[in-house]
């Protein structure tokens, strides 16, 4: 879970500087490949934290062992 709220961090880092930079006479942020690579980062951000969430609440009902 710690790495996952750095790499939240991480993205709301990402976020905010395509918003202050520019390229080729546009905002980053308006440019699509960019815009494709926040969503998919969100998306495994995501996927990451649900993972997690799932391994807890199985240890949490089944405890630590293996089956």
């Amino acid at each position: 879970m710690r790495l996952i709220g750095v790499a939240e961090r991480a993205l709301e880092l990402m976020c905010r500087r395509t918003l202050t930079r520019t390229a080729f006479g546009k905002k980053i942020a308006d440019q699509g490949v960019t815009r494709e690579r926040i969503a998919d980062s969100r998306i495994r951000l995501d996927q990451a934290r649900l993972l997690v969430l799932n391994a807890a609440d199985q240890m949490d009902r089944r405890g630590n062992r293996l089956p």
